[in-house]
Formats: structure tokens, C-alpha cells, sequence
């Protein structure tokens, strides 16, 4: 018998396993994700390295080959006299400039360019009134009008700032030189990917410093994988404010990264984690199917020691009578010794009955079913019974079908209808009657044993045949039992190859029924 201690240990045990299974699932978990999100931010990384590199060919191409040739040729014109756009400017930078104007004091005229937009000159005026003292060839302004971005490079004519040049940006003539950026070759040292990786494996957007889109590269769309770099003041700030987006595909994470991206591994632990908690149930049922087998076994000690104490008590008595010459007269003698004779046979059934469940138990129930006539067998183990059904004034009554036969093992239907009988008379009422039928029923042969006790309710007629198992009413009642006495009979029956079931009988008290195939006989 187990100590509470060693029963909650047994329940203790599969429980903290399951936790600890929890915590180890939680922890690699959080391993994985730590994994996965240094993995995502080395290729954000990888990305913005490919954006700077980016930022920094656009802003010298745009810088030194764009707005800085323009700003130098206005300001040599204006030394020797004439304030133009000399032809030999390349056609690149020259596309660059949108509006052009002089403005002298109040005084001021375009030289280049359509209708300028309203806005454009009083900013011009305005940028005229207050150049920076420290001002080098041209400074840049911008600003968003509309929503549309719009850029402004101012070139000083003389020391004092009095004359100055000033021209709006167009900024889709910016597009050759951000395309320049690209077609130069992988923005991506080589000593990434070994060299082999080129700007197929990008995703970039230009946006200037409205947020407007002048350049997109690459099909894919990897917003996880996006990082955002602005030109900040690079070059005199032509480009300041603008940025680009960059990501790289996640297919080639595999040639950036040793192993590649850590695949996710949630299905895998919740499948284990399912697994661990499963078996740690199935150990908690386990173990409390074990603790209720271990408090069926304890009443079966208790039931089987009270079976046997009281028919050795009883013998004790009788044969103690006997033996000190305590008789009235020679028939109350031979009463007793009926008596002992009497407790004898129930003593034997009972031992009986725990020798056949540790065979059962153990798989050596040897039977050996051969064809007979089952009736002068039922009517033999009847009239034996008669005895022990006589302690308790129960008249035994059967109804025999002559001609049913079938396969049985004599000892083994012995035991079987010893029990039933036993079963009826016990918890059957005192002066009661049971009743013994046998009969062919079809392709059957039936052995009914009624009583007239409570009957069994719906819900356990299948528990009765298990072992150990007695109704809650009984183990309350005076009535003992071991409980393998239907348990055997439900062994026995099916290595007949057949069943047993239990029902109500007719008027009230149970009908248990064991069916078997039938055999034929010879006369």
C-alpha cells in the first residue's frame, strides 16, 4: 500500500515533467526567435550597406557632375561679362536646370526656361536678401509647394552677394544619374555573396524630399526586410532629405549567412510539446488508474480475508462443539458437522475462485471444451449448491431443456455456474427463490440464473464483469465479496466463445445470461 507521500509523488512526477517540457519548449522558442531576429537584422544590415553605397555614388555623380558644372559655368560667365549656360555644358547638367534667373538689387530676369511658376521668383528674391556670409560657389534650398518637392540652387556673382544666380532644380531630369548609380556595377562590396551577387537581388526606391518615387529597381517586394537611408548633407546638401529604401531577397539570406535564415521551428515544438503533454496525461491517467487498481486490490485483500474468516470461524466453531462433547444428543452432532461440511464447500468455492483469476490473470486458464448435454450438468452443480443456498432459506428451482448442448470445459462451466449461483443467493433476499434455466434459443444456447434481489442499474451491468468491481450499495451493505466472482464468470464465458450480460428479470431482481454456441450431440 502506498503512502500519501509516494501517491502524490506519483502524480508530482509526471507533472513537473510536463512543466519542465513547457519550459525547455518556451525556451527554445525564444532561442529561435533571438536567432531569427540577429539573422533579419544582419541582412537589414547587408541592406543598408547596399543603400549607402547608393547614397554615396548618386550624391557624387549629382554633385560634381550635375549641379557643380552649372554653378562654376554661371559664375565664369558672370566674370567675363555675359551670364549664360556656355554650350559646351554637358547636355546632363544642362537638363537639370529648370528656370533660370540673374537678380540684381530689385532688379531681376530669367535667362532660361519656360513660364516660371508664381512661387518662384519672390523665393528666389528672398534667398537673394540674405546669402549666407560664409557662402561658397552656391547653396541649396528646398522646400515642398503643393506637395510636390522643389529645389533651389542659389550661385553668388560677387563677394558682397549683391548679384546673384538662381535656378529650380527639375528633378526628373535627375533619373540618368540615379540610373548611373545602379548600371555602375553590385552595390554590394564583393567580399558579400563572393562577389556573385548582384543588384538583381534588390529592392530600391528613390524618393525625393516630398516622398515622391523617381527611381524603383527590383520586382520583389520584401517589406520585412526594408531599411530607409536618407542623403542627409552630401554635397552641399543637393539631395538632402531625399532617401531610399532598400531590401534584399530573402532566397539569397543562404549565401549571406552560414546556414541561412533559422527555419521557424514552432511546428515542430508544438507537435513535441503536444507529444510531452499527451504522454504526461496519459501518465497522470495512468497513475490514478493504478491508484484506483491498488484501492481495488486493498478491498479485494479485505473482502477475500472476510470470505475466509467467517466459513473458518464457522468451522471452528462447529467442530470445537463436536470435539468437547457440547452436543444435546447425536442429531444436533451431526447438524454441526453438516454445518462444517456446509462452510467447507463455500470455503473451497472461494478458494476456487482466486486460484482460477491468478490463472486467468497470468494467461494459464487451461480449458478443454468438448460437446455434451448441458442439462445434467446444470442439475448436478444445482442440487450440490443446495447447502450453502440452504443457510440463507433460498429455494433453488430449475427448468432444464434436455436436448442443449454445446462445447464446454466441465470444471470451467462448474466454476461458472457455481458462481452465478453464489452471486443470486447472496445478494439475493433471505427466503428468497433463484431460478435456473437453460434452454436453445435459435443458433444459441442460454444458461439464465435469476434472483430477486435490487437488480443492476443501467449504468453499471458492464462494470459488474470487471475486476474487483462491486456497486457502491455493497460496499455499504452487510454483503461481502472479493469481487472476481463475475469477473471469472465473464472469462469463462468468453473462452467458450461466448458472452454474458446482465438484465432485469420479469417481476422484479436480475437476469444474468451467459449465451454459448451450440454444439450437436450424439443421442
Amino acid at each position: 500500500m502506498l503512502s500519501r507521500a509516494g501517491r502524490l509523488a506519483r502524480f508530482v512526477v509526471p507533472a513537473a515533467a510536463a512543466a519542465v517540457v513547457v519550459a525547455l519548449a518556451v525556451a527554445a522558442l525564444r532561442a529561435e526567435r533571438s536567432h531569427r531576429v540577429a539573422a533579419e537584422q544582419v541582412m537589414r544590415d547587408y541592406a543598408g550597406v547596399a543603400a549607402t553605397e547608393f547614397i554615396r555614388r548618386t550624391a557624387f555623380d549629382v554633385g560634381f557632375n550635375g549641379y557643380q558644372p552649372v554653378a562654376i559655368a554661371l559664375a565664369r560667365t558672370a566674370a567675363a561679362g555675359e551670364i549664360r549656360l556656355p554650350p559646351a555644358l554637358p547636355a546632363s547638367s544642362r537638363a537639370l536646370v529648370d528656370h533660370l534667373f540673374v537678380v540684381e538689387g530689385d532688379a531681376a530676369r530669367q535667362l532660361a526656361g519656360g513660364p516660371a511658376p508664381s512661387w518662384l521668383l519672390p523665393w528666389i528674391r528672398a534667398e537673394a536678401a540674405h546669402v549666407p556670409p560664409d557662402h561658397d560657389s552656391y547653396f541649396v534650398r528646398h522646400r515642398i509647394v503643393d506637395g510636390a518637392a522643389a529645389t533651389l540652387i542659389v550661385v553668388p556673382l560677387d563677394e558682397v552677394g549683391r548679384r546673384v544666380a538662381a535656378f529650380d532644380v527639375s528633378l526628373a531630369a535627375q533619373r540618368p544619374f540615379l540610373q548611373r548609380s545602379l548600371d555602375r556595377g553590385p552595390l554590394l562590396p564583393d567580399v558579400v555573396g563572393d562577389g556573385k551577387l548582384g543588384n538583381d537581388v534588390l529592392s530600391l526606391s528613390y524618393r525625393d524630399h516630398a516622398g515622391a518615387e523617381r527611381l524603383r529597381s527590383g520586382s520583389g517586394s520584401w517589406p520585412d526586410w526594408e531599411v530607409d537611408v536618407r542623403f542627409n548633407d552630401f554635397f552641399r546638401s543637393v539631395l538632402e532629405d531625399s532617401h531610399v529604401r532598400v531590401a534584399i531577397d530573402p532566397a539569397v539570406a543562404a549565401r549571406l549567412l552560414p546556414g541561412g535564415l533559422p527555419s521557424s521551428q514552432l511546428p515542430v515544438l508544438v507537435v513535441l510539446l503536444a507529444g510531452a503533454l499527451l504522454l504526461g496525461g496519459l501518465g497522470l491517467l495512468q497513475t490514478r488508474r493504478e491508484l484506483a487498481f491498488a484501492r481495488l486490490r486493498e478491498d479485494f485483500v479485505v473482502g477475500v480475508s472476510h470470505e475466509l474468516r467467517t466459513p473458518l470461524a464457522q468451522i471452528r466453531l462447529f467442530t470445537e462443539t463436536v470435539l468437547l462433547g457440547r452436543a444435546a444428543s447425536a442429531q444436533e452432532e451431526r447438524r454441526f458437522l453438516e454445518g462444517a461440511a456446509r462452510e467447507t464447500i463455500r470455503l473451497g468455492h472461494l478458494v476456487d475462485n482466486i486460484l482460477d483469476f491468478s490463472r486467468a490473470e497470468r494467461g494459464v486458464l487451461d480449458l478443454a471444451p468438448a460437446p455434451r448435454r448441458l442439462a445434467p450438468l446444470v442439475d448436478q452443480v444445482t442440487r450440490s449448491f443446495q447447502p450453502v443456498a440452504a443457510r440463507r432459506r433460498v429455494v433453488l428451482a430449475a427448468e432444464l431443456d434436455p436436448e442443449a448442448g454445446a462445447a464446454v470445459d466441465e470444471a470451467g462451466f462448474t466454476r461458472l455456474l457455481l458462481n452465478l449461483l453464489d452471486n443470486a443467493v447472496k445478494y439475493g433476499p433471505e427466503q428468497g427463490d433463484v431460478t435456473v434455466r437453460l434452454r436453445r434459443a435459435d443458433d444459441k444456447v442460454e444458461l439464465a440464473v435469476e434472483d430477486r434481489g435490487p437488480g443492476v442499474p443501467p449504468r453499471e451491468r458492464a462494470a459488474i464483469f470487471e475486476p474487483f468491481h462491486r456497486l457502491p450499495r455493497d460496499r455499504r451493505s452487510a454483503s461481502t465479496g472479493a469481487g472476481i466472482g463475475l469477473a471469472i464468470v465473464h472469462e469463462l464465458a468468453l473462452r467458450h466463445g461466448g458472452s454474458c450480460r446482465v438484465e432485469d428479470r420479469e417481476g422484479g431482481g436480475a437476469r444474468f445470461v451467459v449465451v454459448l454456441p451450440p454444439a450437436e450431440v450424439a443421442a
